[in-house]
């Protein structure tokens, strides 16, 4: 799963010094160098990452057709539109490369003018590869206010929480609303700044399908579903050893069956987060169990991030 992160940097200052740089004067591509002006400007200014990624955007937009008037490319393709297929978290910015043959490249993308003689006409330059070059070098610049020292700081700290958060969404147990709140404000309690995730959760009131087997029970009713409910527990995510614990927790357990207790108590142990053993005791009659979790099947990842940061919005 893909998550977009928020993560506040500081405004370029005055004395940064592609904010203070004159961007090139376009010869050809005056619409682009106006749209390229107005993005410096709110690049310039932005106070978030994301403010520096939605002004690129912008951008964009505004030049999607910025060819159209020399010909257009082949095939009706746009530049605009190859690089924002390729915009991620990690890489906001994608870049556009003239290749060998004078085509423009964006990846594996190629675009090649669709009327080399309506590009010359209109434009008055030499050759069209000219109004290329002068659409990359417009499109560097405002690459470049991208790539600041303290930006590209940001980008990898994003990277970094990106990479550290992912495998947490995947591999935690899954956790109800309750549980939810409480891990949130134990997480608030035991960092100062959003950051990555725990390395465990609370297991509080944590309802749970399960196999129930009591071997003395009357036939037919020694294995059968039962409901359980994890009163008190713990989970470690991080644990990758299929045979070690990841958890534990204390539980209760509801099932109907002659000469037994309906409710019983006992204890289960956590396996990869998800897979779980345990014993129960019904009024002196053991029972023994296996579940797996089924409100991790249905949990929204990108909700357990959000309550997550949400502790320090």
């Amino acid at each position: 799963m893909a998550v977009a992160f928020w993560w506040s940097i500081p405004a370029h200052s005055a004395e940064s010094k592609l904010c203070t740089q004159v961007l090139s004067k376009p010869n050809y591509l005056v619409e682009v160098g106006q749209a390229a002006e107005k993005a410096k400007t709110e690049i310039c200014a932005a106070e978030s990452q994301v403010e520096m990624n939605l002004a690129y955007i912008d951008f964009l937009d505004d030049i999607r057709g910025w060819f159209d008037s020399y010909g257009g490319f082949k095939d009706a393709m746009y530049v605009v539109d190859a690089l924002k297929k390729r915009i991620t978290i990690a890489n906001p910015s994608v870049t556009v490369d003239l290749s060998l043959s004078d085509k423009l490249q964006v990846g594996t993308d190629t675009f090649e003018p669709a009327d080399e003689n309506k590009c010359i006409q209109v434009s008055s330059a030499t050759r069209c590869v000219e109004v290329l070059e002068e659409f990359i070098e417009l499109h560097v610049e405002i690459q470049n206010l991208q790539a600041e020292p303290e930006r590209l700081e940001t980008l990898k700290k994003l990277k970094k929480l990106h990479a550290d958060w992912e495998p947490f969404l995947e591999q935690m147990k899954g956790q109800t609303g309750l549980e939810l709140l409480i891990n949130r404000h134990a997480y608030r309690n035991d960092t100062d700044t959003f950051s990555g995730p725990p390395s465990s959760q609370w297991i509080v009131l944590h309802p749970t399908l399960l196999i129930e087997n009591v071997s003395v029970a009357a036939d037919g009713e020694n294995t059968q579903e039962a409901l359980g409910l994890e009163i008190i527990g713990m989970n470690w995510w991080k644990q990758d050893k299929w045979y070690v614990p990841s958890g534990a927790s204390v539980l209760a357990v509801y099932s109907d069956r002659t000469d037994v207790d309906d409710v019983g108590y006992g204890v289960a142990l956590h396996f990869l987060s998800n897979y779980t053993i345990g014993y129960t005791n019904h009024g002196g009659e053991d029972g023994i169990f296996v579940s797996v979790d089924v409100i991790k099947l249905f949990q929204d990842k990108k909700k357990v991030f959000e309550s997550y940061k949400s502790a320090f919005d």
